[in-house]
């Protein structure tokens, strides 16, 4: 799993210090193996980022974390179920997507495996972005998922899946690079749920 640490994060497998943030400085990210092994163990503000692109300049969007975790479109049962697991008990999540059907339905399951611990990012001037440079075919792509969201009373997916069905689109993550790189005063961002 490509990881990439902030501040002095470090991962804690047993008795030693895996110091995240020292090579994410050095060479831009860490990679850690989840196997049966003992567990990495963290505690902080850990980042799920969907898409490659945003994961290696999540600095540019202005989120606080101390930890991001790459998941490659939508997370392995495996890289769930450790963060899920007692080594990450002490940490919480901001799930960073796609504004479409499956970033959405990768927030909830998120939600499921850490409930109360997940919040989805929702950055200012998300419903602009999407109305500006939206795509239609995110939401043709899956129909199923979007008619299953469109009942679910978490209210940060009620929020975004009204702002798609007002817009006719869904955003790619990586749209936001482009819009905080240009707004006045740098990146601002607004977690929400």
């Amino acid at each position: 799993m490509l990881l990439r640490g902030f501040g002095d994060a470090a991962l804690r497998p047993d008795h030693e210090t895996l110091a995240v943030a020292s090579w994410t400085r050095r060479a831009g990210v860490a990679a850690i193996r989840i196997d049966d092994g003992p567990p990495w163990g963290f505690g902080g503000t850990v980042a799920v980022v969907e898409n490659l692109e945003v994961f290696l300049h999540l600095e540019r969007l202005g989120l606080a974390c101390d930890l991001a975790v790459y998941a490659a479109g939508r997370l392995s049962g495996r890289a769930l179920a450790w963060l899920a697991s007692p080594a990450l008990e002490e940490s919480r999540f901001v799930h960073c997507g796609d504004c479409d059907p499956v970033g959405l339905d990768e927030y909830l399951r998120l939600l499921a495996a850490c409930p109360g611990r997940v919040t989805l990012h929702l950055p200012e001037g998300l419903e602009e972005c999407l109305a500006t440079f939206g795509k239609a075919e995110l939401l043709r792509a899956s129909p199923e998922v979007l008619t299953r969201l469109r009942r679910h009373a978490d209210p940060a997916v009620r929020r975004v899946v009204g702002w798609m069905d007002r817009h006719g689109a869904g955003l790619e993550q990586e749209a936001l690079l482009t819009i905080t790189a240009a707004r006045p005063g740098g990146p601002r961002a607004l977690g929400g749920r």
